[in-house]
This record gives C-alpha cells, structure tokens and sequence, in this order.
C-alpha cells in the first residue's frame, strides 16, 4: 500500500474522536461501578487475567495500580468480558442496561468499528452513523434518557 492510502479519511478522524471519547466514557464508567460495588481494588481480582497480566508486565507493583490506570490499558474486548461477566452482570450492570444480549452486540459494533478506524479498514459515513447511535446508546443507559427527565 502506498502513504496515500494510509492517510485517514475525514470520516476516520471523525471517528477516532467519538470513539476514542466513548472510550474514555466506558472505562471511567466501568471503574466507577465496580469500585462501588466491589471496592477500590476490585482490578486486582476481577479484571480480565491477561489486563492484569500486561501491568505487570510494565513491571508495576499491583499495590500501585488502580482500576482507572489498569483501565487505560484496555480493550473494547476487555470491557465485554468485565461487563458480560455473570457476577459483574448480575451485581452491577443489568440494572444499567437491562439487555445483556443487547449490551453484547452494541459493545460487539463498537469493537468491529473501533478496529475499522484504528487499522484503516475503510470506515466511512455509514460506519461514522453506527458509531454515532452506538455512542448514543451508551450515554442513554450510562447517563439516562434525557427525555425522562421531564416527566
């Protein structure tokens, strides 16, 4: 492939904005939730094995990491196990989003759009549009329905 073919296209930055700020949204989201229910330290056991693995292998002594650190390492595929988890679903998230199956396949969107925009995969306006209801989906169930709020 030629440099040309590599420069992002104007839906990719735009993108890579949203979805780097759901990201944010999501790993905030997560670490907020569980150290509620589970206690600050909750990362030290029940995050994925691999996410504690790739901490410790930046030679961080456990005693130094927290959830919000742990979480900047990572992945769409890391907050599904978290989230789908039965416990973790049972205990903090059903009664956020309601749907696990749901919960599933837009987590499963945004993880197949993530890796479109981050590897160039050819993510255009019809991509951008899915990535827009899927961050909309989220901000409802994170932050509740704005349109409820008047009733």
């Amino acid at each position: 492939e030629t440099l040309r073919a590599l420069k992002p296209t104007r839906f990719e930055k735009k993108g890579y904005n949203e979805s780097y700020a759901l990201e944010r949204s999501l790993r905030h989201f997560i670490d907020e939730e569980m150290s509620n229910f589970y206690g600050s330290d909750w990362h030290k056991t029940r995050a994925p094995k691999k996410l504690r693995g790739r901490i410790e292998k930046q030679k961080s002594r456990p005693d130094e990491v927290s959830g919000v650190i742990l979480l900047d390492d990572a992945d769409v595929p890391h907050y599904l196990e978290i989230i789908l988890d039965d416990d973790h679903w049972e205990n903090v998230f059903a009664p956020i989003f309601e749907c696990r199956q749901d919960t599933q396949n837009w987590l499963t969107l945004f993880k197949k759009l993530r890796v479109s925009i981050a590897h160039h995969k050819g993510f255009g306006k019809h991509d951008f549009v899915q990535l827009r209801s899927c961050v909309s989906w989220f901000t409802i169930k994170v932050d509740g329905d704005p349109a409820c709020d008047d009733q």
